[in-house]
């Protein structure tokens, strides 16, 4: 099986694009084109008739260096595909651009996950609809420090719990059963915690220090829970976005290099998860 993965440490992130009127600017290619945050909270750029490249471009520089903030992970999708494509392109300080989507047509939600050119300072990100008529929607874009790969576990179990209102009826067998509800998917990951395994401690910048701790990045995840909105899992079964709601770890005496640690993390969304398939929610 492959190592479950977790993101950390945000540089830049944008999800609801509820600022996007103050914060962004539309620039038409002389056609039809209608953009902004749709009722899914996924931000839209529409074109209904084409002239010419369209795009969404960031007014504020976003100013966060791609030494710290090297990696980028962006969901997107186009409606319809075919010749319809879409791209989204990184601009530097220095007016250098990397592209990041290139030219691409997805009917189901795609994540790219992109290692950003190194000594440079990211400003700008342009979302861009081209070619023909048609609809890019991006879910998110998260600039991050990196994705923290799990060396070690020994079980990630997975909860879904439906809610039903179940009304005791007399002389009845069995209780009428009514459904009311969800609760988002929880995954307990438990396992150990060796010093001596690799990759416990996370390298620092460029130098060679490492993490004073092991599992360390697990700590400040649930330290930074107040100023990061969510975190990006991913696994064999499952991609989404999640909280880390708790996290145990615990040293044995007896074993001084190894420490057992338990962590509980629920699934994310701003809106109401009916509003995607099962394939979509989990990023199968």
């Amino acid at each position: 099986m492959t190592a479950p993965t977790i993101t950390y440490g945000h540089g830049f992130i944008n999800d609801t694009w509820a600022n996007y009127t103050d914060d962004y600017t539309l620039t038409d290619g002389g056609g039809t084109v209608t953009a902004g945050p749709n009722s899914s909270r996924d931000l839209s750029l529409n074109i209904t008739a084409y002239t010419g490249t369209a795009n969404i471009v960031n007014d504020t520089d976003i100013d966060i260096s791609t030494v710290t903030y090297p990696k980028a992970l962006i969901r997107y999708r186009t409606i319809p595909t075919g010749t319809y494509k879409a791209s989204i392109v990184a601009e530097f300080s220095d007016a250098s651009t990397q592209t990041l989507v290139t030219d691409t047509a997805v009917t189901d939600w795609t994540l790219a996950n992109v290692t950003l050119t190194t000594a440079k300072t990211l400003d700008h990100l342009y979302i861009y609809g081209k070619n023909d008529e048609g609809e890019v929607q991006v879910d998110f874009i998260l600039v991050c420090k990196g994705q923290f790969t799990f060396p070690q576990y020994t079980k990630l179990s997975w909860s879904m719990r439906n809610r039903y209102n179940n009304t005791e009826v007399p002389s009845r067998l069995g209780r009428r059963k009514s459904w009311t509800g969800a609760d988002e998917t929880v995954i307990v990951i438990d396992g150990d915690i060796d010093d001596g395994r690799d990759g416990w401690k996370r390298p620092v910048g460029t130098t060679s220090k490492t993490d004073v701790l092991a599992a360390q990045v697990l700590n400040e995840i649930h330290h930074n829970a107040s100023t990061e909105i969510w975190q990006y899992f991913t696994s064999d079964r499952a991609n989404l976005k999640v909280v880390m709601e708790n996290l145990d770890i615990t040293e044995d005496p007896e074993q001084p290099f190894l420490a057992s640690f338990n962590t509980v993390l629920s699934e994310y969304s701003d809106s109401n998860l009916t509003k995607y398939t099962l394939t979509q929610r989990l990023g199968l």
